[in-house]
């Protein structure tokens, strides 16, 4: 049985900027709290069994922000379901970043085998969650939907979720999917009510926005969002996903679901049991663009219709950088959208050599648009930096201006934000082709992961503070505009691996954050400036 908390203490810890700190494991419900909007809930740093959050509504401008205080707070027990859960709460935000030392304020490390580390359901809405780390789940690192049942209030009809923010958070070894957003199926669900059956609807979610999320060591999908038409879904690193699914084709890498639409963009997807992007009965209009993926064992991509997609919608795949798939690189089912294939870098395709794999294979009556798409079974050097590790063209490459500038599409940088449009052709695949001059700067590695530089908080209005991994230093770091222009460039006099950086003086906007070490290695970040 859970424990019900009402009462806490009401006076902040030196620090933490309290208005409420919770030191104990319990259901709390705000009825009996009485958090106001604006106001801060800490949770004192230790170990809790599971923290149940009931009630807490803010407003658009003054959210309830629940963040840890004085460490980490570690939480999970394996007798009771979703370590952190809310419900018929609105306008909160859930934040790890209580104390500077520690990159994921909260830790969800144990479950039973049908429970999500972090759960937000219950007609819950308007939320944020930010440097959480689920280090175990038995079910899904993050559960973010209501399920429809008997109650008219769940039914979409009735009931939208909005303005969902997920970002720089870190989730691994899980038992189903690393993030579950959204419910499965867009067209309605069977219930039995006083002995009836009917068909209920489940929510939509407006305003989902996903991103600067690891992902790793997933039984199933490392994420998966539907019933949510205009997604925002960019930034993600998802690796060794699908690597023992509870069900036949749950094995994949990132998966758009039925209801999905909006932008899938810049994300990274490597070492898939399945396919890496699937797209199942998606609303259609949606942009799939910059984004790498590397190393499937099926399909680098796989788009179908289904009952509610959208018919003579288009569906746009753009400056994909697709490498290693088992079978082939884009597999499309879908005849009843517009389908526009585009400066496409499809490269090693049917790796596996038995299942007759191609660069494009159209099936059920589907048609494409091609355009400027470099393909090749085989590769050599000349293609990439590094054809593992680094989908950067090398000097030489075949990817090299040989693209369509598809600004008409909206789009105009290339994975990391570097601008496009600068009056040449484009590149091909995910990434722009910038020279290096010198050997030396040849010489450089590059990687995106989010293990090793993380950049908080985000969106932030003052400053951000870009941190390396513990054994790595700082040595420069570049802060550029979307429009490619650089508008920070800082080096260190001493050895640190933090470094934070005002940003109060920027215009709104997404910048892209340029971290070298001293091995003369380079990670990339993002921000919000709000």
């Amino acid at each position: 049985m859970a424990l019900l908390v009402t009462a806490g203490s009401a006076f902040g810890q030196a620090g933490c900027g309290c208005d409420y700190l919770i030191d104990k494991a319990g259901v709390y419900n705000n009825s009996k709290l009485g958090i106001k909007p604006g106001q801060t809930v800490c949770v004192k740093a230790g170990r809790y069994d599971y923290l149940r959050f009931n009630g807490f509504v803010g407003t658009a401008s003054q959210p309830i922000r629940f963040v840890n205080c004085g460490g980490q707070v570690q939480v999970g027990v394996d007798a009771y379901y979703s370590g952190i859960q809310f419900n018929t709460s609105r306008y909160f935000v859930l934040s790890g970043s209580g104390d500077p030392a520690t990159p994921y304020g909260f830790k969800l490390d144990r479950s039973n085998q049908s429970a999500s580390g972090v759960s937000i359901g219950g007609l819950s809405s308007d939320c944020e969650v930010e440097q959480v780390e689920v280090a175990y789940a038995g079910f899904a690192g993050f559960m973010v939907k209501t399920d429809p049942s008997c109650d008219s209030a769940t039914w979409r009809s009735n009931f939208e979720m909005r303005n969902v923010r997920l970002h720089d958070n870190y989730i691994h070894d899980t038992g189903g999917e690393g993030m579950y957003l959204g419910h499965s199926y867009y067209t309605g669900v069977t219930v039995t009510c006083d002995g009836t059956q009917k068909t209920v609807y489940p929510h939509l979610i407006y305003g989902l926005h996903v991103y600067n999320n690891r992902i790793e060591r997933t039984a199933a999908e490392g994420l998966q969002y539907g019933c949510a038409p205009d997604a925002q879904v960019h930034h993600n690193t998802l690796a060794y996903t699908g690597i023992s699914p509870f069900a036949n084709y749950q094995n994949n890498g990132l998966q758009i679901g039925g209801g999905g639409g909006g932008d899938c963009y810049s994300n990274q997807i490597a070492h898939v049991a399945g396919i890496g992007l699937i797209i199942i009965g998606h609303l259609g209009d949606n942009r799939i663009y910059n984004n790498v993926i590397y190393d499937t064992s099926m399909d680098g991509i796989f788009c179908d219709d289904r009952a509610g997609s959208l018919a003579n919608t288009n569906m746009l795949f753009a400056n994909n950088t697709i490498h290693h798939t088992g079978r082939d690189g884009i597999r499309l089912y879908n005849q009843n959208n517009t389908n526009v294939l585009i400066n496409n870098a499809v490269t090693r395709f049917n790796a596996k050599g038995d299942q007759g794999g191609r660069a494009f294979t159209f099936m059920q009556g589907a048609t494409a648009t091609l355009s400027t798409n470099v393909t090749a079974a085989t590769i050599n050097a000349a293609y990439y930096v590094n054809d593992s590790t680094n989908f950067r063209p090398a000097a030489g490459s075949p990817l090299i201006r040989a693209g369509t500038n598809i600004s008409n599409w909206g789009i105009t940088t290339d994975l990391p934000g570097e601008n496009r449009a600068d009056g040449s052709n484009y590149d091909v695949g995910a990434y722009k082709y910038i020279p290096i001059a010198s050997a030396r700067r040849s010489a450089l590695s590059v990687t995106n992961s989010p293990a090793e530089l993380l950049v908080f908080p985000s969106p932030t209005s003052t400053t951000i503070t870009c941190k390396l991994s513990s054994e790595l230093v700082i040595s420069h770091l570049s802060v550029y505009s979307q429009q490619g222009v650089r508008v920070a460039n800082i080096r260190t006099h001493q050895p640190v691996n933090s470094l934070t950086y005002s940003a109060d003086q920027l215009p709104t906007g997404v910048y892209t954050v340029v971290v070298r070490d001293t091995n003369h290695q380079v990670y990339y970040g993002r921000f919000v400036r709000m």
